[in-house]
Order: structure tokens, then sequence, then C-alpha cells
């Protein structure tokens, strides 16, 4: 058999012997057809370099496989294997060596296609993280020896990083905006403890001790990878109390099984009742969580603590809010 599918992906492998010697590869597709060429190809690469003496040439769908298997345990595979998904559909079948500038130039998204349906143009960042990828697959085969040299990659100009909050003013309004409900439960909870939306919509009641009032988030469930304690304030545990009986394993649960998301257009209606800008988004509960605290003196190293940021670099968007407390240093040497 040259050819076969798995029972339980669909995807089609090849199967060849050559010079005593099994070969089985995976074709990277469902399409048998393609996996035929595939196969094909790789079985006159064997030939050549068998009996012509040429250098192997590896393709991108072996070399984005390979690669695959080294970040099964990083936190935000999934995003990353739709980013390698894009790039095996756009160089699918194509010799590394092949995988020039222009290629990758010419091959790189430009819009998205939203829930909706309508087309929008991708930001800066948004096609820059596309490019990492492409880039680290390619970095990963220079050091297997699959590729001479890594090509350049122009990475898009990306817009100034956002910096907008809510004063405690405006979140209240927000809240009272969405009435009472699911939305506005994570939406308090997250403008009173800082966690991301992941982090609180997968929160678990056995992470939650009620009499010591705090979450303890486990590394796996945590953007930075490391497990933090979130004491948990007044209006934190109010929006607790409210949610106990009503799912027996899931803090947050809607419709008695994990939301994957917020409700952003649920979420949009909200925001512009409430008359806060047209833009702030739910991330934006978190980092007006981190400038109420730094105008209120909490320390940098504390904050960092709490919102569970890898560095203190992360912060500097925030330090202007404590100004004040930086003057009383600088006149300590009047």
């Amino acid at each position: 058999m040259t050819l076969f599918r798995h029972l339980k992906s669909g995807v089609w492998f090849a199967d060849i012997r050559h010079n005593g010697k099994r070969i089985k590869r995976s074709t990277g597709t469902r399409d048998k057809a393609q996996a035929q060429e595939f196969h094909d190809q790789l079985k006159a690469d064997l030939w050549r370099q068998g009996k012509l003496g040429d250098d192997p040439q590896y393709t991108w769908d072996h070399a984005a496989l390979e690669y695959s298997k080294t970040i099964t345990h990083q936190r935000d595979i999934a995003g990353k294997l739709r980013y390698l998904r894009y790039w095996t559909e756009q160089l699918r079948g194509m010799r590394l060596t092949d995988i020039t500038s222009d290629v990758i130039e010419r091959s790189a998204p430009t819009t998205q296609t939203t829930h909706n349906g309508t087309v929008e143009p991708l930001s800066g960042g948004t096609v820059n993280r596309y490019l990492a990828t492409v880039s680290a697959v390619l970095r990963y085969s220079y050091k297997r020896g699959w590729l001479p040299g890594v090509p350049h990659i122009a990475k898009r100009a990306e817009a100034p990083v956002r910096e907008l909050f809510a004063t405690r003013e405006q979140a209240d309004a927000l809240l009272e905006a969405m009435g009472e409900g699911w939305l506005r439960d994570v939406t308090e909870f997250a403008f009173f403890t800082g966690m991301r939306s992941g982090e609180i919509l997968t929160l678990e009641w056995g992470n939650v001790t009620l009499n010591q009032r705090l979450v303890s988030l486990p590394g796996s469930r945590s953007k930075s990878g490391s497990g933090r304690a979130v004491p948990l304030n007044n209006r934190a545990m109010e929006v607790i109390k409210r949610r106990r009986g009503k799912h027996k394993l899931l803090v947050f649960a809607r419709r008695d099984k994990v939301a994957p998301r917020i409700d952003t257009e649920a979420f949009k209606r909200a925001v512009e009742a409430a008359g806060l800008p047209s833009d702030f988004r739910f991330h934006d509960c978190r980092h007006s969580w981190a400038s109420w605290h730094a105008q209120k003196g909490t320390p940098m190293l504390t904050l960092q603590r709490l919102g569970g940021w890898k560095t203190l670099a992360m912060l500097n968007k925030y330090a202007h809010f404590g100004i004040e407390d930086l003057a009383t240093y600088a006149g300590a040497i009047d």
C-alpha cells in the first residue's frame, strides 16, 4: 500500500519502500489527488538521492509538521496551529529552498472575514503574527540542516500601543447598561480582579476558596504559563456570590457550558449605551483595573504579581498614573 488514509483525521499518508527501508510520511492533505502528487514527488526525490546523489529537498509540509510537534506544550498552541494551517494552504508541496522573501510577501494575508461575513483588512500586528509563524518554521528548518539560510521577512508597521482606560464612574455606567446577567458578571469580575477573559471564562469552583477570598489560578489557565493567586475584593466577592449554584464546575458557565468568548456584539451595545469610546474592548477592563491600582499607589512589583505579567516592562503604560508617588522619592535628596 503506497497511500493510506488516517482513520481519525482523514489525512493521507505516503508509505514507500526505499533501499530496504520503510518511509512513512504525512501528505498533510485530505485530498487524494494532492496526496498522490505528494507521494509521486517524494518517490522521485528518493530515487534522485539514491541514483544521482542529489541532496534531499525538504518541503514546507514536512517542516511544518515537524515544527508543530515542538510546540504542543505551549499555551497558545491553537493560535499557532491556525497560522500553520494558513501557510500550509499557501505553500503546500513547495521545497523549502523555493520559499523566498518574494513568495512570503505575496502569500501573506491582507484581509479577514468576520463572524457576520464582512471582509476587513488585517492590522499590521495581526499580519506580523502570521509572518512570525512562517519565520519560526524556516528558522527551525535551518537549525535542522534542511535549509541553507533563512530569507528576510519584512514586518509590517504596527499601530501605537492603545491606552484606553475607563474611570470608575464609566465602569459603573457600563455595568449599569448591561443590566443583570452573565455578561455583567463577567465584566464586573474583570474590572475588579484584572483577570483576562480566557482566565475568567474557564474558571472552576475548585480554584475558588471562599473563606480566604482567593482564586488560585493554575499555570495552564494563565497566558504567562505561570500560576498565581488572585485575592478577591468586595466587588469581586459580590460577583462570586451571585454565581453560586448556577453550575457545578464552572463559575461563569453560559448555557451550562464554557463560553468560548465574550459576546462582542452585546458588549459593544453596552459600551455605546454607557457613552464610552466606541473602540473600548473587553480587555480594556483589565487595563482599567491596572490604572486604578497605579492611581492608588500600588507598587509596580505588587501589580505585576497581581496581574500575572511576566516582566515589569509590560507595566510601563500604567507608570504615569503613579507619578505623585515618584515626586516624593525625587525630593528625598533635596
